[in-house]
């Protein structure tokens, strides 16, 4: 009993460190910098090929200078075997719909064969290892057309759990297959959600959302004495950021048209998170 007890209590432990280490939404990684490559981690459940995942630079990558690559399986000795490689995301905060959204580039997927395959999958709980840990598939984008080019794609999240992982399976024989992803973007899919409530009936708010420029932060919850308002883009920089008074202010944005994400913070403690769409006529 006792020998149980410890082994459910450093479990739990496990978890707990494993959840307090998530990162909250929005994420963004290009693979670019060491902070973007940061607690992504490959297991590989197949056959230890001489490919893997990997870091590939050249002039057309959409964020220069990285994105993440897999080719092939090349061992003469081993001409059948195949190889199951998974690139797996640090633990992420998932707890609303939220969106997945990448760049991606393939090549010579459509020699079919049944052992090439390319799919987003999504992981939760303490494990990230697809081996033995839970993983349901997103998507599976072995299909996707035109090759050779660098296509969009977005794929809705509808499980809630954190930690949550991201993760990109690929498979293949002694086949040319190469699959090439940048420009990972996971956001929240609503325009605003309460990430800690610091009372039960706090609620912070920016309308209306699409914006043309003028944008109304609302907040109502007396235990504020003031807000930081921070707006930034999808490479994750600062392109405003501005102290309220909470109840009712105004933010005038001189952003172009796209896509942001803002954060309300409190003491340095964040309270909302969402994604504002600017839109001008």
């Amino acid at each position: 009993m006792k020998k149980q007890f410890g082994i459910l209590f450093i479990f739990i432990i496990f978890i707990y460190k494993a959840e307090a280490q998530s990162l909250p939404l929005p994420y963004y990684t290009g693979f670019d910098s060491p902070e973007e490559k940061a607690g992504w981690v490959q297991f590989r459940l197949g056959f230890q090929s001489q490919s893997d995942w990997y870091f590939d630079n050249y002039p057309g990558i959409p964020s220069l200078p990285n994105c993440i690559s897999h080719h092939y399986n090349l061992d003469p000795e081993n001409p059948t075997d195949t190889i199951e490689d998974w690139y797996v995301s640090p633990p992420l905060k998932i707890i609303s719909p939220s969106k997945i959204s990448i760049k991606i580039s393939l090549s010579l997927a459509e020699i079919y064969e049944p052992q090439k395959y390319i799919g987003i999958w999504l992981g939760s709980g303490a494990n990230n290892d697809p081996a033995g840990g839970n993983f349901v598939e997103l998507a599976n984008l072995t299909n996707m057309k035109p090759e050779g080019k660098w296509l969009d794609t977005s794929i809705n999240i509808n499980k809630f759990a954190y930690p949550s992982y991201i993760a990109f399976k690929y498979r293949d024989n002694n086949n040319w297959f190469i699959v090439e992803i940048d420009n990972v973007t996971i956001s929240p899919d609503s325009g605003t959600f309460i990430i800690d409530k610091l009372k039960k009936n706090s609620v912070a708010t920016i309308y209306p959302n699409p914006i043309n420029g003028v944008a109304i932060l609302e907040i109502s919850d007396p235990l504020f004495s003031e807000v930081d308002a921070v707006i930034y883009d999808l490479l994750g920089q600062t392109v405003h950021s501005q102290t309220l008074n909470p109840k009712r202010e105004t933010l005038n944005l001189n952003l172009s048209n796209g896509i942001y994400f803002y954060k309300v913070l409190n003491r340095e403690k964040e309270i909302v998170r969402g994604k504002l769409i600017v839109q001008k006529p």
